[in-house]
C-alpha cells in the first residue's frame, strides 16, 4: 500500500505536527520529503509495537518501491532524517541474522 504522495501535508503521530511537503522538499530533498511522510503513514496503518510505540518493519528496498526513490536516495535520505531528529531507526528482530529495518516517526 502506498502512502499518497501528492498530499500536501502530513501529520507525525505522538507530536501532532503538521509540517508541509514544501518545507521538507527544502530541507531535504525529494527523497527525503517523500521518506517522511511514507514512514510516518506506514506506522499508523500497519504498525508493529516494540516498548509502546508504533514502528514499521520495511528494508531499504521496499522503502525505494513504496517512494519511487532508488534505493541509495532512500537510505541517504534516511540518514539526514535521522540527524535531523525526525526519524528513528532500530532493529528489534528476534532472528539476529534478520538485519531489516524498524522506522518511527519522533
Amino acid at each position: 500500500m502506498k502512502f499518497p504522495v501528492g498530499d500536501e501535508s502530513c501529520i507525525f503521530p505522538g507530536e501532532r505536527v503538521t509540517l508541509f511537503q514544501q518545507d521538507l522538499r527544502k530541507k531535504f530533498g525529494s527523497s527525503g520529503a517523500r521518506l517522511l511522510p511514507t514512514i510516518a503513514w506506514q506506522c499508523k496503518h500497519d504498525p508493529t509495537s516494540h516498548n509502546g510505540e508504533n514502528w514499521c518493519v520495511l528494508s531499504i528496498e521496499q522503502l525505494a518501491d513504496l517512494t519511487g526513490q532508488c534505493a541509495r536516495s532512500v537510505q541517504r535520505a534516511a540518514q539526514c532524517l535521522v540527524q535531523a531528529g525526525l526519524l528513528e531507526v532500530g532493529c528489534f528482530n528476534e532472528d539476529k541474522r534478520n538485519r531489516t529495518n524498524w522506522y518511527r516517526t519522533i
